[in-house]
């Protein structure tokens, strides 16, 4: 904590009188009395040194000031009525020249008197700013329950009086309190960040502010940093609600393991609530919007895996969005159908990203499907695209994205076209499946998508090529078809696209 100059000036009781106007220099920390010929080597900076001129008089009074404002003096104050009758002129235009400010302390003053009125005001501010910490820290922690990040940055900015940033743990920006914040500062933010070793904290001033960086950290992972640009250092309440804001944002990333997992299931439940059409779906619509991006549009991608391996790719998809720091929205559908949806923000775009952590068995059997940015009252439409983009994609390939291009199933007139074929050839296949417990949907689907390779088709599928021929052989049979042709073959694999693994129209 600090006094400034002209608050001490304002003392009537003191009777101080500044003889360098417009010079304000920096605020006082602390009072002083020193009668050395030069006190600066005991100095840190911005005192208020009380003198009565006997260490300097006979001196070189320019020198006396030069020294004194280079060691980082905040204010000279020259005791009057003893060494001197008034302060000399040359140390006043000594201080005019040197910018340090210069004030007179007449006789009847006491130095100490001027020193308690410094170390008053210091007891005093010090205490305010821990009453106002202290009122700040549960507006924080309410500001977090009810409106997140975004509220907590708020408050902290509010408290602080300062520029507020939230970064991931790259620098990058996610957000900012005010809203809008110059380019100047955003590029200080990204600086300092990227300057620090994961983990660490810092304080760096400039002549124009100080940044206080904090890591928003959970045990073993640095999920970003909360960044405080202020005009002034930073107070000792100000570091203080700085690590409470950033607990608070570390709770936002990774929340009690209990509190999440019932969050998550609610999310989920909400999701299907939607797609499978329940009467009363408003609060489900209000919950889905809050995933939405600030144009409200949402992101649907579609993962088809294995129907015994949904559950657990679910789970790797809800820890995934937990350490990007993304909603978690997550849903799985009828156990046997394997599907998984996943909402994003709508101008989400590194949706591959998430399947970083499936192990390398599981992710050669799921395919992944991305829609396009849709309103978030259009959810069905964008999962309807997603499931159909997933549906074109590659077992372990990369994910489908319809917005680079869009696939042809979401056309209704083709996936109308494409289940009359169905109807003929894979319907009796499924039937046939189903009947005796083969899979010539999942093999023939397999063998069309490896273009009819024999080795590659067995490998993907994990049999041997000659069983593999054999189902193959049995499908013709069943389904009526003549897979010599290729027009056939190509009809085929639209056609089971157009209608998925169980053999019939979804979506």
């Amino acid at each position: 904590m600090a006094v400034s100059l002209q608050w001490l000036l304002g003392r009537r009781e003191l009777d101080l009188r500044l003889l360098t106007p417009g010079i304000t220099g920096p605020e006082i920390d602390i009072a002083v009395t020193s009668e050395l010929g030069d006190p600066s080597p005991w100095l840190s900076g911005n005192e208020l040194v009380l003198t009565t001129g006997l260490g300097s008089a006979g001196r070189d009074q320019d020198e006396y000031v030069r020294r004194l404002a280079a060691s980082g003096a905040a204010a000279l104050g020259m005791g009057t009525g003893l060494t001197f009758d008034r302060v000399p002129p040359a140390l006043v235009d000594a201080a005019h020249r040197h910018g340090i400010p210069l004030i007179e302390v007449p006789l009847p003053t006491p130095f100490v008197a001027v020193a308690r009125a410094v170390a008053d005001r210091i007891g005093e501010l010090s205490a305010r700013a821990t009453q106002s910490a202290a009122r700040a820290q549960p507006r924080m922690t309410r500001a977090a329950v009810t409106g997140g990040a975004p509220a907590v940055l708020r408050e902290l900015a509010t408290a602080c009086r300062g520029t507020v940033v939230l970064t991931d743990s790259a620098g990058a920006l996610t957000h900012t309190r005010p809203a809008q914040v110059a380019p100047e500062i955003a590029a200080m933010v990204t600086r300092e960040v990227r300057e620090l070793r994961a983990g660490t904290a810092s304080v760096a001033h400039t002549p124009a502010a100080s940044v206080v960086v904090q890591p928003v950290a959970s045990p073993g992972r640095t999920h970003g940093y909360l960044v405080v640009v202020t005009e002034r250092p930073p107070l000792p309440a100000d570091q203080v609600l700085i690590g409470h804001a950033a607990s608070l944002l570390a709770l936002q990333f990774e929340p009690p393991r209990e509190a999440a997992e019932a969050g998550w299931a609610l999310n989920a439940a909400a999701v299907g609530l939607l797609l499978t059409g329940e009467a009363d779906l408003s609060a489900a619509r209000r919950l889905v919007a809050t995933v939405a991006d600030e144009t409200g549009h949402v992101r649907a991608m579609v993962l088809s895996a294995p129907p015994d391996k949904a559950r657990a790719l679910a789970r790797t998809l809800e820890r995934g969005l937990v350490a990007a720091g993304l909603p978690v929205f997550v849903w799985t559908s009828a156990p046997e159908s394997g599907e998984v949806v996943v909402l994003l923000r709508g101008g989400h775009s590194a949706a591959s990203a998430l399947l970083d952590g499936v192990a390398a068995p599981s992710r050669r059997r799921v395919r992944a499907g991305l829609s396009r940015p849709y309103p978030a009252g259009q959810l069905t439409d964008a999962v309807d695209e997603a499931r159909y983009a997933a549906r074109g994609g590659r077992p372990g390939g990369r994910v489908h994205d319809a917005s680079a291009r869009p696939p042809l199933l979401a056309d209704a007139a083709v996936r109308t076209a494409l289940e009359k074929v169905a109807a003929q050839a894979v319907v009796p296949l499924a039937a046939y499946d189903a009947e005796h417990g083969t899979v010539l949907v999942d093999s023939l689907r397999t063998y069309l998508e490896c273009h009819g390779q024999w080795e590659a088709a067995g490998a993907a599928l994990g049999v041997h090529r000659h069983t593999l021929r054999a189902r193959i052989v049995r499908a013709q049979e069943v389904a009526a078809v003549d897979l010599s042709s290729a027009t056939t073959r190509a009809e085929l694999l639209l056609a089971l696209l157009a209608v998925g693994e169980g053999g019939t129209a979804a979506g």
